[in-house]
């Protein structure tokens, strides 16, 4: 994966798509063994301005919140804090939903593997309530994950944001990642384009632990890189970074989903681990292949990323194959 030949062609096909321009900006990051070996930086943070894409710019990495949301979560699980079996309700001083009593039975492990019964997210001003019984079948959520912040938050007294940082991004030496994003941060970070590259305006930025991570792609490298590596132990130990890529829901296909992470069987039936990040005006992809032990991030910042990263991930691991289908797809998993 190293090969400067494989590489070069890497960075001439992400040159292409800012060329045109499909996408304002594009961030890739490639992992081979323990560490990322390559980063390529292109395009520019914002169409209505001139300054470039580096390797420290700061892009919403939208849905990537959840795998690191899922080490966190592992982390307490490892030290008896809290069960992957054990119900949410049971961990907050009062019951999330009053209004909806079958969510009592919402567990950690359900959140993680997306079979809460929550609908992915409510309309604005509405009343969050179940759309299927809990534990019945895959359904993706990010409401699940933003009750499982308040438990993380009541269990360990700190906010999310601030915890995260301390007990996981610091330890994977994610020095460049916060799922607290403050204006401090506005001069390296780029910024949302629609499918025509117009400019899209800066949501809240309320910390979320579905979404809300901002990261730069040889950041979030590292974390994979962390995954891969078998001789890595910590913050988590090798045995519940294996729970974690095992198979606990199946979907249609060569497809499951593990604890926070999808995951895949491709030709000769290599296992990979992947997920998306799909925010307005942000389009982002990861994969990792333990057994080769590569991985890539693609990182960009307008609506018609996704095909970028199709194209360039693809590129580092050709036989992932069936999770780009389900995201053109998404609305049939989260109904």
């Amino acid at each position: 994966m190293s090969d400067a030949a494989f590489l070069s062609d890497l960075d001439a096909d992400a040159r292409r798509f800012v060329a045109d321009p499909v996408v304002p900006g594009v961030s890739v990051a490639v992992v081979d063994g323990d560490a990322p070996i390559w980063t390529g930086s292109y395009g520019v943070r914002a169409m209505t301005g001139s300054a470039p894409v580096e390797e420290g710019t700061l892009f919403e990495a939208a849905s990537l919140s959840k795998p690191l949301t899922a080490y966190t979560v592992l982390l307490l699980v490892r030290e008896g804090r809290i069960h992957l079996d054990q119900p949410l309700d049971a961990l907050l001083p009062a019951p999330y939903l009053p209004h909806e009593p079958a969510t009592t039975k919402i567990t950690v492990r359900m959140v993680l593997t997306h079979t809460t019964g929550y609908p992915n997210w409510r309309r604005p001003g509405e009343r969050l309530t179940l759309i299927r019984a809990p534990g019945v079948r895959f359904g993706y959520s990010g409401e699940g994950f933003v009750q499982l912040e308040r438990v993380v938050e009541h269990v360990t007294g700190r906010p999310f944001g601030d915890y995260v940082r301390d007990r996981v991004l610091m330890q994977l030496g994610l020095t460049d990642s916060t799922f607290a994003w403050s204006p401090a941060l506005a001069g390296r970070t780029a910024s949302g384009h629609t499918d025509t590259n117009a400019p899209v305006p800066k949501p809240d930025p309320s910390t979320n632990a579905a979404s809300s991570l901002h990261t730069t792609a040889i950041d979030f490298a590292r974390y994979l890189a962390a995954l891969m590596d078998p001789a890595r132990e910590g913050p988590l130990t090798r045995a519940d970074v294996d729970a974690m890529l095992t198979p606990e829901v199946r979907l249609p296909g060569p497809l499951a989903w593990g604890l926070g992470w999808g995951l895949g069987r491709s030709v000769g039936a290599e296992q990979v681990f992947w997920h998306w990040g799909d925010n307005p005006g942000f389009k982002a992809f990861a994969a990792g292949s333990p057994v080769r032990r590569t991985g890539v991030v693609v990182l960009t910042n307008g609506d018609a990323g996704m095909d970028a990263a199709e194209h360039l991930v693809r590129r580092v691991l050709p036989a992932l194959c069936a999770p780009f289908d389900l995201v053109r797809d998404f609305r049939s998993y989260i109904s």
